[in-house]
C-alpha cells in the first residue's frame, strides 16, 4: 500500500527507440540517456501522486509502442523516486534501516537479474562505513549506483538534489 498523497517520480530507460522519442508530455520528459545504446532514451515521469501512476505508465506504454520496437536490454531500467522531503533526518534513518532489513526481499520481488548489476549493487554487498547516527554527513558521500539511493536526497555525486530516496531495483518489461 502507497500513501495516496506521497509524491512518486519514476525513470524509465528504453532502448531501440529508432523512430524518435514519441509525444509524451503530459506525464513524462524525454531525453537521450546517457548510459544506453541504440537510439536509447530515457523518460521521467513529472512528481505523480500514487493514484495517478497506474494511468502515467499505460499512458507511457502506448506511446512508447506506438512507431517503435522498445528493447529492454540489461542497460534499461526502471527508478522510482520517493519524496521524502517532509521526512525528518530520525524518520529518513529508519527508513534506511528498514529497508536494509528488506532488501533481499526487494530483491527477490523485483528479480535477481538487477541484484548483479553494478547500477544497483545492494548494501548488503557493500562495505560503507556507515554508522546510522551519522546518516546526514554519510549521505553526501553515498554511491549514485547503490540500489538505494540518498544521492539524491542531498544532490551528490552529480546528481541534484530532488530530495527523494531512489529505488533501483526493477528491470524494465514493457508491460
Amino acid at each position: 500500500m502507497i500513501d495516496p498523497h506521497a509524491l512518486i517520480g519514476v525513470e524509465i530507460e528504453i532502448e531501440n527507440m529508432k523512430n524518435g522519442a514519441p509525444d509524451c508530455e503530459y506525464y513524462w520528459n524525454v531525453k537521450q540517456g546517457n548510459s544506453l545504446r541504440n537510439n536509447g532514451l530515457e523518460f521521467t515521469s513529472i512528481p505523480l501522486r500514487a493514484e495517478q501512476l497506474e494511468h502515467a505508465l499505460n499512458y507511457y506504454n502506448e506511446r512508447v509502442n506506438q512507431n517503435n520496437k522498445p528493447d529492454y536490454s540489461n542497460r534499461t531500467s526502471v527508478h522510482v523516486h520517493l519524496n521524502v522531503r517532509d521526512m525528518t533526518w530520525d524518520q529518513v534513518k529508519n527508513f534506511v534501516i528498514l529497508y536494509c532489513l528488506f532488501e533481499k526481499h526487494f530483491f527477490h520481488i523485483a528479480g535477481t537479474k538487477r541484484e548483479s548489476s553494478i547500477f544497483c549493487v545492494p548494501l548488503y554487498k557493500t562495505s560503507p562505513k556507515l554508522n546510522i547516527t551519522q546518516l546526514e554527513q554519510c549521505a553526501a558521500h553515498w554511491h549514485k549506483y547503490y540500489a538505494l539511493n540518498l544521492c539524491t536526497l542531498l544532490g551528490s555525486q552529480g546528481l541534484p538534489m530532488y530530495g527523494t530516496i531512489e529505488f533501483r531495483h526493477h528491470i524494465v518489461t514493457g508491460k
